[in-house]
């Protein structure tokens, strides 16, 4: 039995006083090994601990990232079959970019003001967020099996029917007995049209919604937990899989756009429906069901990563400040000569402070009074309303610009400007690590960069096609003077009496070199195996009327495409450069307490100001260039021709402006770091970096 001493109780050898102590440390330690260990519902297997690096967090970040990018690719290969299946114009297909956004912004500030804590599971947010946009991706290819399959010829009234262009005096409306704007079945199918577009636009805000907490959680969660050097190299690695990930989703896209939308349930004609007529709709939904599963499985390993990662807290706590003065550091941290012991305590009893949502207006105040942190958001949130622009409209830009298919632009999009991305966030990452640039050095390096894509952009507003040759738009029928903006007629004397449907087009290319919307509208009178002959409006070989017209576009007499794709493959490429250093100066002019928030801010201000408008104004921009509306039961639905060169102008001009903001913002921020009043110390320099 243990001797028992009345002035000091001795149990087992060991003072009794110290037995609480002892307790709380060991309870401490057990709680702390445990914010270092990979698991989830109080599991810990020391056979995942191996899990819990910076290396793994990364890896599973790319596969995130990647899936999100490839959600980039398909949805945006997407929206011109999304445009002919439920008649959208290019400002509906604006609003869906932008919804997704719009869902970004419900939570972003209370989950990193709360989840953002470094004593909080960062990655579960993050996990939890996958979860919700494996959800939201669901829901937005939901219409494909909640609706009937998609017929075109609904509009015509030719139901049941096969998508063959009607001939001159087929007399349609005659023949079939069908009022083309009456009907219950032509009003349901307008409801359902209508209630689709509702659905993927609800699918899509439960996207981004998921999206909150991404992307400022994890890159708070890498620079708390990986070293400076490596931390700017990890996070041009996440950047870059924008890239990879999109890359992917077009090619996907360009891939399930050559199958027919319903081809599980609907058989379609090959010899009268092929990707090249402009009815024809893509299994677009089939993209959206394999990101939503690639969300799923991304998320599952978020659910283990530890509070912090082991090995975490030998970091340099002064690593914060790495690009600004070692004197700036002392007046912008007070805890910055802190003793480490002082520092574990005061992040500790900081935490539950920081959650206070009454010292949640002070912290946003205090970054909004910040000039540097403003002036290098307001160059991201124009940078990141080109991305957004340039995403959502650049595959119809090629098609309408230099008469691509659809595949052959999805195509396009993801061998040119995506790849560049990807390398220019790597490029840009490994000139901040190898360089190891201050906050100058950084903004200099953004500024060069999008200067260079400034000339570039400016460059492109004279590289384009001006004509696509259509009968009746921009290029006369035969005999007729030249069309001007305002009058613009598809119908002349050749097919007057021809009784045309106007409800969709069934272009054709004639003998002539044009373009005609359909075979009825060339005056043709006969047909047979896809071609048409005496057509009235068509100058045959010999210069007459009555020459011939086949299926699909004629093509366009433009050369301009391969200096646009290399042009913009360079714009993409400094573009992106300027991501890694823009970002490390925005988490680095902060107090370190204040960096999940400071890029949550960020994520409001590049949504608010930069995705969210960026479609709207975008697709408004390209809608003022249309020459000729598709008009149904006096509905308008969407654009059969634009204005070529207004086009141009119009798209790339908005990006031209977009990008002077973006530029003279980097300006003002590198006059504001050179004009510090605060001097280096004698003696001092840069901090360093502790590997």
């Amino acid at each position: 039995m243990a001797p028992i001493n009345e002035g000091n109780i001795v149990t087992n050898g060991h003072d009794a006083s110290l037995m609480p102590e002892v307790g709380a440390k060991h309870e401490r330690k057990s709680r702390e090994t445990h914010w270092e260990s990979y698991g989830c519902f109080n599991n810990y297997p020391s056979s995942l601990d191996f899990l819990a690096s910076g290396r793994f967090f990364l890896l599973f970040m790319c596969m995130l990232i990647f899936s999100d990018a490839f959600n980039i690719g398909t949805l945006g290969g997407a929206l011109t079959s999304l445009e002919t299946r439920y008649e959208l114009k290019a400002s509906q297909l604006g609003l869906i970019e932008s919804l997704y956004e719009a869902g970004n912004l419900i939570f972003v500030l209370f989950i990193v003001h709360y989840a953002g804590r470094q004593d909080n599971r960062r990655p579960l947010w993050i996990g939890i967020g996958a979860l919700t946009m494996a959800i939201g991706t669901a829901i937005a290819f939901s219409p494909q099996f909640l609706f009937s399959a998609y017929n075109p010829d609904w509009k015509s009234g030719l139901t049941n029917q096969t998508a063959e262009p009607l001939t001159c005096l087929s007399d349609w409306t005659v023949e079939s007995g069908f009022d083309q704007c009456g009907g219950e079945g032509q009003d349901n199918l307008r409801r359902e049209n209508r209630l689709a577009y509702v659905i993927i636009l609800c699918g899509e805000i439960l996207v981004g919604v998921g999206w909150t907490p991404v992307m400022p959680l994890a890159l708070s969660y890498i620079d708390d937990n990986v070293n400076t050097k490596s931390s700017a190299m990890f996070i041009g690695i996440i950047q870059s899989m924008f890239g990879v990930g999109t890359i992917f989703g077009f090619l996907t896209s360009a891939a399930v756009a050559q199958k027919w939308v319903d081809f599980y349930r609907a058989e379609v004609d090959e010899n009268k429906m092929t990707p090249k007529n402009t009815l024809w709709v893509g299994a677009w939904w089939l993209g959206v069901a394999i990101t939503s599963s690639m969300y799923f499985i991304s998320s599952l390993p978020f659910f283990g990563f530890p509070r912090r990662l082991p090995g975490a807290r030998k970091l340099d706590d002064s690593k914060n400040y790495f690009m600004l003065k070692r004197s700036e550091s002392r007046v912008d941290d007070p805890e910055g000569d802190a003793p480490e012991d002082a520092k574990v305590v005061a992040e500790d009893t900081s935490s539950a402070k920081s959650f206070s949502l009454f010292a949640l207006p002070a912290s946003v105040w205090g970054l909004l009074s910040n000039p540097i942190y403003m002036f290098i958001n307001i160059s991201s949130f124009s940078e990141m309303a080109i991305i957004a622009g340039i995403v959502t409209f650049f595959p119809k830009y090629l098609e309408t610009q230099f008469g691509l298919s659809p595949p052959q632009a999805n195509f396009y999009m993801a061998v040119v400007p995506v790849p560049a991305v990807a390398i220019g966030s790597l490029l840009g990452g490994y000139l901040v690590k190898k360089l190891n640039l201050n906050a100058e050095g950084a903004t200099k390096l953004a500024l060069g960069c999008s200067v260079i894509a400034l000339v570039g952009q400016i460059a492109l507003l004279g590289i384009g096609c001006d004509s696509a040759g259509i009968g009746g738009v921009d290029t006369p029928y035969h005999n007729s003077r030249v069309p001007e903006f305002t009058d613009v007629k598809i119908t002349s004397a050749c097919n007057a009496n021809c009784g045309c449907s106007s409800t969709d087009p069934e272009v054709v290319c004639g003998t002539d070199g044009i373009t005609y919307f359909s075979a009825c509208y060339a005056g043709c009178q006969d047909s047979l195996n896809g071609t048409f002959f005496n057509c009235s409006c068509v100058q045959g070989p010999d210069g007459v009327a009555g020459g011939s017209v086949q299926s699909g576009a004629c093509p366009m007499d433009c050369h301009m495409l391969a200096p646009f794709l290399v042009i913009m493959f360079v714009i993409a490429l400094v573009s992106s450069s300027e991501e890694i250093p823009q970002t490390m100066v925005t988490m680095r002019c902060v107090k370190k307490s204040d960096k999940s928030l400071s890029l949550g801010l960020r994520h409001v201000f590049t949504r608010v100001f930069g995705n969210i408008p960026a479609p709207l104004y975008y697709g408004a921009a390209i809608d003022a260039t249309c020459r000729l509306w598709q008009m149904f039961c006096g509905v308008r639905g969407e654009c059969w021709a634009y204005n070529l060169p207004d086009f141009r102008f119009a798209y790339m001009g908005v990006t031209v402006a977009l990008k002077t903001v973006s530029a003279f913002s980097y300006v003002v921020t590198l006059v504001l770091l050179r004009r510090r009043t605060l001097k280096v110390p004698k003696g001092t320099s840069e901090l360093e970096d502790g590997d």
